[in-house]
């Protein structure tokens, strides 16, 4: 009987913590897929020429800054507003964690990244940004972050 007891208590332990790791898990799952959703649906908003813009982030491939002018390149279209990219960048952490500044000129959506190293940034359509040494080390942590959150670790 003694046997069987202790058999019990080990099993119940392991099930009890079992359990408690899976709900553990599935939390941490949902949470992330509920913020990315929440990333996903977001909206980068601009004014241009009379005109309001709603621009959903997830199409939005890169910001460029050319003298005052902020340009906006996105999978179907291009767009443009007069602002200050520190601006941009302010909105964009303000509303989602998916774009990383490269250079004081450029900031780049990490959905569209094919890959980036220690010099640059290649985008899925092939278009490449030199990492700058003002932004190498930000970029690059931000994008291991980024690359770690994606494939389940947080």
């Amino acid at each position: 009987m003694r046997v069987i007891a202790n058999s019990f208590l080990r099993w119940s332990h392991y099930a009890f913590w079992t359990n408690l790791s899976i709900t553990i898990f599935l939390k941490s799952i949902f949470l992330l897929a509920h913020r990315r959703l929440h990333d996903l649906s977001e909206r980068f908003v601009f004014q241009y020429e009379k005109r309001v813009y709603h621009i959903p982030v997830k199409e939005i491939r890169y910001f460029e800054k050319r003298l005052r002018q902020i340009y906006i390149h996105c999978q179907d279209a291009d767009y443009r507003f007069y602002g200050k990219i520190e601006e941009v960048k302010k909105t964009l952490d303000e509303k989602t964690r998916f774009f990383i500044q490269v250079q004081k000129s450029y900031i780049v959506n990490f959905a569209c990244i094919r890959y980036m190293n220690v010099t640059e940034v290649e985008l899925l359509t092939g278009e490449k940004f030199m990492l700058s040494k003002e932004f190498k080390k930000s970029a690059t942590e931000k994008y291991l972050r980024l690359i770690g959150e994606s494939m389940g670790r947080e």
